[in-house]
């Protein structure tokens, strides 16, 4: 029997990682959109495969591990995972384990964060400017 018999969803990790990249966190994503996050990756030099967790998801992860109430890294995984499953119920049902994901964390380098400390100071900066234009006291 071929895996595709069993799980459809196994030979298209892709579409599993797009369906991740797509969960909202409208609030965050305003201010680094995806476009961001992978710029910052090929400034970094940073080259990655196409996996279940992308860049994009790592960091979405990482930010909203530092938002959550619990701050913990788990806690911020289930909640992502959460959402995506409620969104893509024809996904599977378990999430990566915690070492995969704790993997993936580990592969962003710290330039990818440098860079988009970068983008986030430059968006802040830029609407800091643009504010003070509109409202001169």
């Amino acid at each position: 029997m071929l895996s595709k018999d069993i799980d459809p969803m196994d030979e298209k990790p892709s579409a599993i990682s797009s369906a991740l990249e797509s969960i909202p966190l409208s609030s965050i994503r305003r201010i680094l959109p995806d476009r961001a996050i992978l710029q910052a990756c090929d400034q970094a030099g940073y080259v990655f495969r196409r996996r279940l967790i992308t860049p994009v998801v790592t960091v979405l992860h990482m930010l909203l591990a530092a938002l959550w109430p619990e701050e913990s890294l788990n806690a911020s995984w289930q909640v992502l995972w959460s959402v995506f499953k409620s969104r893509h119920p024809e996904c599977p049902a378990h999430s990566p384990s915690r070492g995969n994901v704790a993997r993936a964390r580990a592969r962003l380098p710290l330039a990818v964060w440098q860079n988009l400390f970068g983008w986030v100071s430059m968006c802040l900066c830029g609407a800091q400017v643009s504010q003070t234009a509109t409202n001169p006291q």
